[in-house]
């Protein structure tokens, strides 16, 4: 499988797959479709090239592959931000997993499964063939604090209003707009 990013068109970013002449198919997983998937993942791997890069999108990230697999509902991605290589990446991949099979987390195995590259291949083991594959957690699955935070203030927000409705003092449907939050300070 590889993976193909596309900066200037991110939703065109796809994995490329076998493709079929009799399916109809391009042979092309894209973002677009991907973004679609009801996924209920615990964890995605993408070990192709470039899958975690994409186009920055201000404050939303980068439009990638990895977010589009986070959009459809995995609960955590692992990609790479660079060319992988393929014999490298096997190694990887198989120490990961083990890893995983015997219990620990997906950063914990991840990270041990570079430890275990550097040791059995030493100076062979160039960072270049293993630096680039990172875990991406969803933030709402992890319990991000600014989500929650976020999550706080609109609770209160909302029993606040609803107390004033109670008491009289507005009417709903007549709720004054509420100015966006402005700062993380506001979050604290």
């Amino acid at each position: 499988m590889h993976g193909v990013a596309n900066a200037e068109f991110p939703d065109r970013a796809a994995l490329v797959l076998g493709s079929s002449p009799a399916s109809g198919e391009d042979g092309l997983l894209q973002v677009r479709e991907i973004r679609d998937l009801p996924l209920r993942a615990e964890l995605v791997t993408l070990s192709a090239c470039d899958t975690g890069t994409g186009k920055l999108l201000g404050q939303e990230g980068i439009a990638s592959l990895e977010r589009a697999f986070l959009l459809a509902g995995s609960k955590a991605v692992i990609a790479s931000l660079w060319p992988a290589d393929d014999t490298f990446t096997i190694a990887l991949m198989k120490r990961m997993y083990q890893h995983l099979a015997d219990g620990a987390d997906k950063g914990a195995a991840l990270r041990q499964a570079k430890l275990d590259l550097l040791k059995e291949f030493g100076e062979q083991a160039l960072p270049m063939y293993w630096a680039g594959f990172v875990l991406i957690l969803d933030a709402v699955a992890i319990g991000d604090p600014t989500i929650a935070a976020v999550e706080r203030i609109l609770s209160d927000i909302n029993d606040r209003l609803q107390e004033s409705s109670r008491a009289g003092s507005i009417r709903p449907g007549t709720w004054p707009l509420l100015e966006p939050v402005r700062s993380n300070e506001a979050m604290k």
